[in-house]
């Protein structure tokens, strides 16, 4: 009886809150945060890294997974609120100035 009760207890919380992330933006930045750029034409942004406790050493092992040899070949570098980390090279920053 235990089991059944924790399980619906978390089965009802995890309800509730997809709920309300999905019906608030407000919500949504609150409980789940918002994406943060790590690295920024080839700058690497030191208070960002810190915020999220990532070493320049483990955003250099990211970017290498990418494909990229240096920080100098990344247009940016985000990390989505999902958890989920984007890497953008100089064709994205080369696409992205040709729209405007």
């Amino acid at each position: 009886l235990g089991g059944v009760l924790g399980a619906s207890t978390l089965f009802a919380a995890n309800y509730a809150f997809v709920r309300l992330t999905f019906r608030s933006s407000r919500a949504r930045r609150l409980l789940e945060g918002s994406p943060r750029v790590l690295l920024e034409d080839g700058r690497v942004l030191g208070p960002a890294l810190r915020r999220e406790a990532m070493t320049r050493g483990e955003l250099s092992s990211i970017v290498r997974e990418h494909g990229f040899e240096t920080f100098d070949e990344v247009a940016l570098v985000v990390l989505e609120a999902n958890g989920h980390i984007a890497v953008m090279g100089s064709r994205w920053r080369d696409e992205r100035t040709q729209s405007r």
